[in-house]
C-alpha cells in the first residue's frame, strides 16, 4: 500500500478512536440505537465478542479505573496503547521530522503477527478473552 495511503488510514483510526473515546466518555450511558447495543455480534447472537466492552474498558483507564478496566476486557488496555498513544505519537513524530518510524512500526507488527510463534500465541489469548467475557456477563 502506498505510505500516504497509510497515513491517511492511520490519521483516519486516531480521529475515529478519539472520536469514539471521547463520546464515551462524557456519555456513560450505554451506547445503543433503540433497544440494540453497539456491539453487532451481541445484537445478533446474544452472546458476548472477543472486543465487548473495549469502550468502557478505556473510559476506566482514562478515570484511572485501573483494575476495573483490566476486568471490564484487557483490550481496553490494548487499544488505548496502541490507538490513542503509540499511532499518534508515532505518526506526529514522522510529521515533524520527515521519518518513516510509523511505516516501520507497522511493518514489523505486521511481520510479527504473521509469524506462527506470534499468531498462535495471540489467537489463544483472543480465545481465553472471549471466553471470559461469555462467563462476566457484562
Amino acid at each position: 500500500m502506498d505510505s500516504r495511503k497509510v497515513y491517511a488510514v492511520v490519521v483516519t483510526l486516531c480521529l475515529l478512536a478519539y472520536t469514539w473515546t471521547t463520546y464515551a466518555f462524557y456519555h456513560r450511558e450505554p451506547v445503543s440505537i433503540g433497544h440494540f447495543g453497539a456491539c453487532h455480534i451481541k445484537n445478533l447472537t446474544g452472546l458476548a465478542c472477543p472486543s465487548c466492552g473495549t469502550t468502557r474498558s478505556v473510559v476506566k483507564i482514562l478515570d484511572g479505573q485501573f483494575a476495573e478496566a483490566l476486568y471490564i476486557n484487557p483490550l481496553g488496555y490494548v487499544t488505548f496503547i496502541i490507538f490513542l498513544l503509540i499511532l499518534p505519537m508515532l505518526l506526529l513524530i514522522d510529521l515533524v521530522i520527515k521519518k518513516t518510524h510509523l511505516l516501520n512500526f507497522l511493518n514489523r507488527s505486521t511481520h510479527l503477527i504473521k509469524d506462527y510463534r506470534m499468531a498462535v500465541p495471540l489467537i489463544v489469548l483472543m480465545t481465553a478473552n472471549w471466553i471470559w467475557n461469555l462467563t462476566k456477563h457484562l
